[in-house]
């Protein structure tokens, strides 16, 4: 992260929740945060992203996020989707 200091950063089953969420997204350095919840008390997809990227969420589900990105200053575009699915096929039906 310190090396690289990526934009955008995506985490799947963090097993993290209440404040700590918080305090984990301010010490990576993001200002921005979406997340899919699932059953329980942890979060199944998290998106991360810096202010100068503008993200626009388009479809969700409990298996992926599915957003449009893009920043102010250039004009292109592009899809960003995030898939976490169920290792049971049968689940995979209802998304």
């Amino acid at each position: 992260m310190r090396e690289n200091r990526p934009k955008i950063v995506v985490l799947v089953e963090p097993w993290i929740h209440g404040y700590a969420v918080d305090n984990v997204v301010a010490r990576l350095g993001f200002s921005n945060l979406y997340r899919v919840e699932t059953n329980g008390f942890r979060g199944r997809i998290w998106l991360l992203w810096e202010n100068s990227i503008r993200i626009e969420i388009m479809h969700v589900s409990n298996q992926f996020v599915n957003a449009m990105v893009s920043r102010p200053s250039v004009s292109n575009k592009f899809q960003l989707t995030v898939v976490y699915a169920s290792p049971s096929y049968a689940l995979h039906k209802h998304i």
